[in-house]
């Protein structure tokens, strides 16, 4: 990613989807051992900040990061997890902020669709 110095899942447009998944002792612990470093002015670096994105997360269902990585990159991203709930991985689309995260919800509905087909491809495997 270029940055060595920053947490990859801080960095990564599919943080907030995964971390949404964690219990709060795990995000704690995660940002007790890596921080919150502001990378670009709109980084959330507030605990009580990211636990209320997280929650937002969990009522809707997707993530989205408003430049909170890269000046003028937005992006929107779901959780996937296998039969068992567990998290495996993260669905994303990233780009110019003005596209990408609007507030028509476009992306979101179709990452949100695509991940009801792939796990349910995963359950049946």
């Amino acid at each position: 990613m270029g940055r060595t110095d920053v947490p990859a899942v801080a960095l990564d447009r599919r943080g907030k989807a995964i971390l949404s998944t964690w219990p709060r002792e795990k995000v704690e612990a995660y940002i007790d051992q890596n921080g919150l470093e502001a990378i670009t002015e709109q980084t959330i670096t507030s605990p009580d900040t990211l636990f209320e994105r997280l929650e937002q997360v969990r009522e809707r269902g997707y993530a989205t990061n408003k430049e909170e990585t890269v000046e003028g990159l937005g992006a929107v991203s779901v959780p996937v997890q296998d039969q068992d709930d567990n998290v495996i991985g993260a669905l994303g689309i990233s780009g110019p902020i003005n596209r990408v995260v609007n507030d028509d919800g476009e992306y979101s509905q179709l990452l949100l669709d695509a991940k009801k087909e792939l796990e349910l491809t995963i359950r049946l495997l």
